[in-house]
């Protein structure tokens, strides 16, 4: 028996999701709804850094670690050297660098929709008010609006995080710098 499964959102999250259903598990017919794509979805905006992100309570001696708490996540993850720090402003006493990745959108949801289309995926263009219009018609239903949350779940609570990007000419700068969480800058 096939099991019907749609995906709400055609962004980075929603794309990823469907590709992983489609690729892991058998008998599954899996559709993307989304009301936009690739490139006029929020995803093709973002940075696409993946990176520790906002860390709350987590103590200064935690990631002062030799091995920090992130270490096997990375490829990389070292405290900062004193000479690396100096170029920041004095406020920052500590810094971890790290080697990671990030996904250029704009290039990356593409090939994500090949993958899905590759598996036997379907795209619906479509804006989904309620979870009631999928009713009877998938076996699952799978959330990955993200901000559109706000409204589909309806949760107030739901707000964005980011959304202030300038993109400037800068080929001197070769490494991704996140300061406090709230500023970074990617090289592209």
């Amino acid at each position: 028996m096939v099991r019907k499964v749609a995906v709400i959102g055609g962004g980075v999250i929603g794309l990823t999701t469907a590709v992983v259903i489609a690729e892991n598990l058998k008998d599954v017919q899996v559709t993307v709804i989304s009301e936009k794509w690739s490139p006029d979805t929020t995803g093709d905006g973002s940075a696409g850094f993946w990176a520790p992100y906002m860390l709350g309570d987590v103590p200064e001696k935690t990631l002062r670690r030799e091995d920090p708490v992130f270490n096997d996540l990375f490829l990389d993850c070292r405290p900062m050297t004193e000479r690396e720090l100096s170029v920041f402003p004095s406020r920052f006493r500590y810094g971890l660098s790290i080697t990671s990745f990030f996904a250029e959108c704009t290039k990356f949801l593409p090939i994500l929709m090949k993958r899905i289309q590759k598996k036997g995926g379907r795209f619906i263009e479509k804006k989904v008010h309620s979870f009631s219009e999928l009713a009877g018609s998938y076996d699952m239903v799978i959330n990955c609006t993200g901000i559109g949350a706000r409204n589909l779940v309806p949760d107030p609570e739901v707000k964005p995080v980011r959304g202030q990007i300038i993109k400037v000419r800068a080929p001197w700068v070769k490494h991704c710098v996140v300061m406090d969480n709230e500023y970074y800058i990617i090289p592209k």
